[in-house]
């Protein structure tokens, strides 16, 4: 999805070879009962698969979502769009600047990461890796933007990357709802 000064380019945006894949803009009233019930946010959504585990943004796993973000992204058209993506320098310098404040206000309650069980110690001595992550910002006072999702490209084709989105936007519009985030659009 492109928002903001991005729109610009969704004409002209398969001329670098980037390929619609059926994303779509999708503008929801977020104070709507409608909108909750679409999203399910009194169900929670689809359940977690065993072994995996939802947590908001943990700044001491930027390394490791770094590492993914390349993983992802390095050989896909993105990288001839971004640069960035072709090594893992530039991939760290991709959270730096989606968590530093670049793209708007980094919303950290609200951004996920999806954690796989490891069954030997992982990572910096964890039992956990990240396997996927879904970012947002809130890019001015009415609109909230998902600037980058990913999976860990050996755990796709199970459903995580939209159980990734869905649990990003229920966990905005419960800010949203609670008052704490005043945003009406994603």
């Amino acid at each position: 999805a492109m928002v903001g000064v991005q729109e610009e380019y969704v004409h002209t945006i398969t001329w670098f070879g980037f390929k619609p894949v059926g994303q779509a803009v999708v503008r929801l009233d977020f104070l709507d009962p409608l909108s909750l019930q679409v999203f399910n946010l009194q169900l929670g959504g689809p359940p977690t698969p065993e072994g995996y585990r939802l947590a908001p943004w943990d700044a001491a796993r930027q390394g490791e979502v770094a590492r993914l973000i390349h993983a992802a992204f390095h050989d896909k058209s993105d990288a001839m769009w971004d640069p960035r993506f072709r090594s893992l320098q530039g991939a760290d310098s991709v959270t730096w600047f989606i968590t530093g404040g670049q793209m708007g206000q980094h919303l950290a309650d609200c951004t996920r990461l999806l954690l796989k069980r490891d069954p030997v110690m992982g990572t910096e001595g964890r039992t956990e890796s990240v396997a996927g992550f879904c970012f947002l910002v809130q890019a001015d006072a009415l609109k909230g933007n998902i600037p980058l999702i990913g999976v860990d490209p050996a755990e796709r084709g199970k459903g995580l990357g939209n159980l990734l989105l869905r649990e990003t936007v229920s966990a905005a519009m419960r800010g949203i709802v609670e008052g704490r985030l005043g945003m009406t659009e994603i």
